[in-house]
């Protein structure tokens, strides 16, 4: 056998994955139904300036083929937000940096606390300061921290990542799924990635 012979088989080799037996209706089994996002007045007022929420995730879904958009609710204090999360069944909390008199990273620790298994993301816009803030603080209790750079886009890049998280154990080590892996210790970077992958 020629000694290149094996190298050349394994160039022209290209594996592929049978799909023919997945039952596809068992993958994504859990979803984000009904996000809490915590902000001030005017913080709510540039989201949906800067994106309109509610109609591009809508048009997101439905441009790929997606059931069941996820409805959002608004709280403009801690005692507003546990008044929701008692009434509906929150499975997602987005907080902005800036609540006024309540401190977003004391109420993600109440909200772990009494909700351990609804994910919190804090959504900020980034400056120096806001940067060594962060370093500073305990993030134990949130699952993210994203940089909000008035792309809509990242807020439904936000649930596909929690719904990708939920369902990984599951879709990835029964199913065979496969996955991205990004690595990247910059929540600006992270913030614009994201977006990008998830299109």
């Amino acid at each position: 056998m020629p000694a290149n012979s094996k190298t050349e088989r394994n160039a022209n080799f290209h594996p592929t994955i049978d799909f023919s037996h997945t039952a596809f209706n068992q993958l994504m089994q859990k979803r984000i139904r009904k996000v809490l996002i915590i902000s001030s007045n005017y913080d709510f007022f540039m989201l949906e300036e800067d994106g309109r929420i509610d109609e591009q995730i809508f048009n997101e879904y439905v441009s790929l083929n997606l059931r069941y958009p996820p409805a959002f609710v608004k709280a403009a204090s801690a005692a507003e937000a546990f008044r929701v999360m008692e009434e509906e069944d929150i499975n997602l909390v987005i907080e902005m940096l800036n609540l006024g008199e309540d401190d977003a990273f004391s109420l993600a620790k109440r909200i772990r606390k009494q909700y351990e298994e609804v994910p919190i993301v804090v959504l900020t816009h980034f400056n120096r300061e806001v940067s060594l803030r962060l370093q500073a603080e305990d993030l134990s209790a949130i699952d993210y921290v994203f940089c909000w750079l008035g792309n809509a886009d990242l807020l439904l890049a936000i649930i596909k990542l929690i719904e990708d998280k939920m369902n990984a154990p599951y879709d990835i080590e029964q199913v065979g799924v496969q996955c991205i892996i990004l690595v990247e210790d910059s929540i600006r970077y992270t913030s614009t990635y994201l977006p990008e992958l998830y299109k």
